[in-house]
């Protein structure tokens, strides 16, 4: 019986329950083919029931595609430096129309457009150039760690939403002045809808209704605004702001009282970041509302968009926790500020402007150069940050690590998702290996280590960023064998993933997540046997997986599952 476990444990032993039954479903079918033939077949099943009259993908173009995705796995550190030195190539031009990042562009029909204005060779600040696939986007934006400024997913992803939250409004605002140097605005855009910001504002009365006057809101005052200091610990992580709660009533009448005052006294183009200002945000609105999703006027009120799935991190805990998730709604008044920070578990972030107006100002990484690398611009590049101004209806995704500060310069309310997939849980492992680091020294301050108590350490960690090393073996373990499974066409859960426009991106997007996630389940599985020092931290994922499932025979057939799942991997390894 488990109705004595703690709940963290229940949820554990049900992730091991799940992957040894996909795995018994996955190794009957694997049984069946070779490797290629059996990848042959699922591909060519799924190009057959969206195009009977395609042309079926060979074993030698397999191979070959399956070569491509190995080495992509091999290579995503170098992918990263690309990514950062095209942004530092941007920022040293010394012409100020060059945007420092891409504008993507998603019409009615579900295509990518981006407009990359580097060189003459690539057509100049008019170029546009069509993506082809959602694993093209993934290879320029996610793989490659650079943000981008997506627009018309309004008009798909999120058209239910901004229809429900946005009203319409009399009072004509003042935009924002003219970009400068290393700012990308509409103003940049051709097809640009200026006026939207002029024409919409919070929709109070659907919060009143469908949330409730009466619902507590955690509103965030934060004394240290951007532009006074950084707001980071040591070790790079944003401190704790004061936290209240309070009404939402009390919430709407306070951000109505903000702008009221602001506008009457004639500072409606000052969009400068003011102190003590609430802010509403880390908000499970979502979460909240899926419990009452019967009296909505729909559900759900949007949906992720593809490029954006694949999501480790909030599949997981939907599916192996009690409730939690990374799916927020900020929401504050004009001059409320989110300062310089870099995200939680070095995740991706998306955010999307559902009213209003923000100014990002992004920090670039450092970037590492060579002495022999010289592209004849000099030593060093000369800025290292710029800014983006994101629009109601526009999209913003962040890459992980990239430190950034969040001004709002209207009332803005947006919909942020932090999520982690296979081109960034590399990263995500050495955060939870600083904090593992930065528990074992809080430890050795209070004068007595339990080594042995590493259900302590476990329940630490996951009381510092919401995940433990338990949590993330199996989160990337749970990950990997449903790949796995939707690569030999194994209907043994559900859908792990979008559909891509042909077999051929089908294959390098699921063989490219499927390598990155078995090197990351082997740097992972690297400490079941031994401690290995990180640091000045013990990192044993035996005795972790032992003391939260509470079974030493459970841990073992944990790690055999995962040593099997790395084994089937290798099969048809290039």
């Amino acid at each position: 019986s488990q109705d004595h476990l703690p709940a963290h444990a229940f949820h554990m032993r049900n992730a091991l329950r799940d992957c040894q039954r996909m795995m018994d479903t996955l190794r009957r079918q694997v049984d069946d083919f070779t490797e290629c033939e059996g990848i042959i077949f699922s591909i060519r099943s799924s190009e057959e029931a969206s195009d009977r009259n395609g042309s079926m993908t060979n074993e030698l173009r397999t191979i070959e595609l399956l070569r491509s995705a190995y080495m992509s796995a091999k290579t995503y550190l170098q992918m990263r430096e690309d990514g950062l030195k095209f942004t530092y190539q941007r920022m040293a031009s010394d012409s100020k129309q060059i945007p420092p990042i891409d504008v993507v562009s998603v019409d009615e029909t579900g295509r990518f457009w981006h407009t990359s204005p580097l060189s003459k060779q690539e057509g100049g600040a008019n170029c546009h150039q069509l993506l082809k696939s959602i694993h093209q986007f993934k290879q320029k934006y996610c793989d490659k760690n650079v943000p981008c400024l997506i627009r018309g997913l309004e008009k798909s992803h999120f058209k239910d939403i901004s229809s429900q939250w946005r009203k319409s409004s009399i009072r004509q605002i003042e935009m924002y002045s003219e970009p400068a140097r290393g700012v990308i605005s509409d103003a940049c855009n051709s097809n640009a809808a200026p006026s939207a910001n002029s024409q919409t504002i919070v929709n109070t009365e659907w919060f009143s209704t469908f949330v409730g006057d009466d619902s507590a809101v955690p509103v965030r005052i934060n004394n240290n605004q951007p532009g006074r200091g950084s707001n980071l610990d040591d070790d790079g992580r944003a401190q704790e702001c004061e936290t209240m709660e309070m009404k939402l009533s009390e919430w709407i009448d306070e951000c109505r009282d903000h702008e009221e005052q602001i506008h009457s006294s004639g500072r409606s183009g000052e969009r400068r970041p003011r102190d003590n200002i609430g802010y509403l945000k880390d908000w499970h609105l979502v979460n909240f509302l899926s419990q009452r999703n019967e009296s909505l006027p729909s559900w759900p009120l949007y949906t992720t968009p593809s490029f954006f799935q694949r999501d480790l991190l909030n599949d997981f805990l939907w599916r192996y926790s009690d409730g939690g998730d990374y799916k927020f709604v900020y929401w504050g008044p004009s001059g409320s500020a989110t300062t310089l920070h870099s995200d939680v578990l070095h995740s991706y972030s998306w955010s999307y402007n559902v009213v209003g107006m923000k100014k990002w100002i992004f920090h670039i990484p450092e970037l590492q150069r060579d002495n022999d690398d010289d592209d004849g611009r000099g030593e060093h590049y000369n800025s290292k940050q710029f800014e983006v101004i994101q629009n109601t209806g526009q999209t913003i995704f962040v890459p992980a690590t990239w430190k950034h500060e969040v001004i709002n310069l209207l009332e803005t309310i947006s919909i942020n998702h932090n999520w982690i997939t296979a081109a960034n849980v590399d990263l995500s492992w050495q955060c939870l290996l600083t904090e593992i680091s930065s528990i074992e020294t809080e430890l050795q301050s209070w004068g007595h280590i339990p080594d042995l108590d590493f259900a302590a350490r476990e329940n630490m960690l996951r009381g510092c960023i919401g995940l433990d090393v338990t949590s993330f073996f199996f989160m990337v373990l749970v990950e990997l064998i449903r790949l796995l499974s939707s690569l030999y066409g194994v209907d043994c859960d559900e859908s792990v993933g979008e559909e891509l426009d042909s077999s051929e991106d089908r294959l390098l997007d699921l063989t490219s997540a499927i390598f990155r996630l078995r090197n990351m389940l082997c740097i992972i599985m690297e400490n079941s046997m031994e401690i290995i020092d990180v640091g000045d931290c013990d990192v044993h994922l035996e005795k972790r997986l032992s003391s939260v499932l509470e079974s030493q025979e459970l841990a073992n057939e944990a790690l055999s599952c995962a040593t099997n799942v790395v084994k089937m991997t290798d099969r048809f390894e290039p």
